[in-house]
């Protein structure tokens, strides 16, 4: 998994991650790239439950900003870090 700078907008992130087979998945947000994963594993083990219903992805699978790890407590505290220094550079 990796999140890099989106080459067409060049501010924005880029969130994609690496298939077994090199295959790239990617997504605006953590949430879009891991919503493409999970439509894929769902189509590939044949379930039949609605994505979007109530019982969708959302509530079966970890969202994807868990995916990335910006639910950790250590990674909110780099990144809360980095906004602390950026403002102190200005």
């Amino acid at each position: 998994m990796e999140v890099l700078r989106d080459e067409e907008s060049k501010i924005r992130p880029l969130f994609r991650v690496t298939l077994d087979n090199g295959e790239q998945i990617k997504g605006s947000t953590p949430s879009a790239c891991w919503k493409k994963i999970y439509k894929r594993m769902k189509f590939e083990n044949g379930t039949s439950n609605s994505i979007d219903g109530e019982n969708g992805l959302e509530r079966v699978y970890e969202s994807g900003s868990d995916m990335f790890g910006f639910s950790n407590p250590e990674v909110i505290k780099l990144i809360k870090g980095l906004s602390k220094s950026r403002l102190s550079s200005m």
